[in-house]
């Protein structure tokens, strides 16, 4: 489904974005904030639920503007299993089997997006019972933007490099990762840069895939990114050495902002 991306008016029912779901995962030992859209002047109350202990985390917020609430629920660690429950006047929403982790962004073009099952030793890899059991595991959980791209139709199928990411960290550091995979195939930096934005000799003047695959998780918490691209600057648009490190390091400034991070 397309993201709910951008909300420019007042709401007449509670909401929250389509990245909320079932057995999603929220970045670990960092402030979980949750937010949405309510009737405006309503009170709008969140509680997560630790379904193992019982213990139950909450706050209230007041709709407002437009019809926007906020709501910090506190710091969680690495796991867990929760339940969230939002809520206003008769209306209420749930989910569960929520947990805790590494959130990391994957995204640039199609060498990040190269799908695990295009490459043989990934593709026997799947086929195996050991390769079967890790890539099912509950401790790596991902959100696949599909696309028409490399490959052809989108396929529920993890980037390869997403895939030994993602286990390598698991193993190392016994920690659960969640993985958000945006990277859209022959891509030029501008489509992932916010419109308007400049730094040095680079102004972004597209912001197709910012707007559409960026932006939307900027209000939640992460753990880093993953990036390559520059393939499709070199061949299309021509860009030079020093107008392609303006726009990269221009890119990493302002996704930091937008993500709240050092």
């Amino acid at each position: 489904l397309p993201l709910d991306y951008r909300f420019t008016e007042a709401s007449s029912n509670l909401s929250v974005s389509n990245i909320y779901s079932d057995n999603m995962m929220f970045q670990a030992d960092q402030e979980l904030v949750v937010s949405g859209k309510g009737v405006c002047g309503s009170e709008v109350k969140a509680v997560i639920r630790n379904m193992d202990t019982g213990q139950e985390f909450s706050g209230s917020d007041i709709a407002k503007d437009i019809s926007d609430w906020e709501i910090n629920l506190g710091v969680f660690e690495n796991g867990g299993n929760y339940e969230l429950f939002i809520s206003s006047e008769d209306e209420k929403l749930e989910f569960k089997n929520i947990t805790f982790g590494d959130i990391w962004v994957f995204a640039g073009q199609s060498n990040m997006e190269f799908y695990l099952c295009g490459e043989k030793s990934g593709n026997e890899l799947l086929n195996t019972k050991e390769g079967k059991k890790k890539s099912t595991t509950d401790k790596i959980r991902m959100i696949n933007m599909y696309n028409i791209g490399y490959m052809g139709a989108a396929v529920s199928y993890m980037s390869a490099i997403a895939y030994y990411f993602s286990q390598g960290i698991k193993d190392r550091y016994d920690r659960n990762v969640g993985i958000i995979s945006v990277a859209v195939g022959d891509t030029e930096i501008n489509q992932w840069y916010p419109r308007g934005e400049s730094f040095g000799k680079f102004t972004g003047d597209s912001g197709k895939l910012y707007n559409n695959r960026i932006y939307p998780f900027t209000n939640q918490k992460i753990k880093g990114i993953l990036w390559y691209q520059g393939e499709a600057d070199n061949y299309r648009t021509n860009m030079n050495a020093e107008e392609y490190s303006d726009a990269m390091a221009g890119l990493i400034d302002l996704y930091r902002q937008k993500w709240s991070s050092e």
